[in-house]
């Protein structure tokens, strides 16, 4: 709701306000030219960047690896192109910040941060469908209790495999 706020009222007004102090230091003829300079521009450089994105993130795919870097960045410059295509100084002053490398670090570390604190507080739920019920319980149609395993995935190593642990026969069968 507040956001929506910020979106529609208050990111306007604060453009058209930079627009008008840009226009006494420069002239509105100037200003208006920058203004349409940026938002033509601006997805050019995007488009330019998302190539090099999409290509390192097949060539991740292709040696069997999950593109988790390239997605965010992927995010990122589609933020940054719609930023960028918005007339205004404040908004493509921001587009054109995301295309920073540095920037785009800075953003991927507190996005990975966010996310594992987002993970750490949720929970998984499971349910299995059987025929035209949906069960939330551990027992197949006939009655039969179903078993699986979970291993966690040590990703310095890139083993998916069980670990020596989980190989060992446990007391109970």
């Amino acid at each position: 709701m507040v956001l929506g706020f910020l979106l529609v009222v208050l990111i306007p007004i604060a453009e058209v306000w930079t627009a008008i102090q840009v226009s006494h230091h420069i002239g509105w003829l100037a200003t208006i030219a920058l203004m349409i300079l940026i938002s033509a521009c601006g997805p050019s450089l995007v488009r330019r960047q998302g190539t090099g994105v999409w290509r390192r993130a097949r060539r991740r795919l292709e040696e069997g690896e999950i593109p988790g870097r390239e997605a965010i960045d992927g995010v990122l410059l589609l933020i940054a192109g719609g930023l960028l295509t918005f007339p205004g100084f404040i908004t493509g002053v921001l587009g054109l910040l995301l295309l920073l490398p540095p920037i785009q670090r800075l953003v991927r570390f507190a996005s990975r941060a966010w996310l594992a604190r987002k993970v750490r507080r949720s929970s998984v739920t499971t349910q299995a469908t059987v025929g035209a019920f949906d069960r939330h319980t551990p027992f197949d149609r006939h009655g039969q209790v179903m078993t699986a395993e979970s291993y966690a995935v040590d990703h310095a190593q890139r083993s998916p495999g069980p670990t020596k642990e989980a190989d060992q026969p446990t007391a109970d069968g």
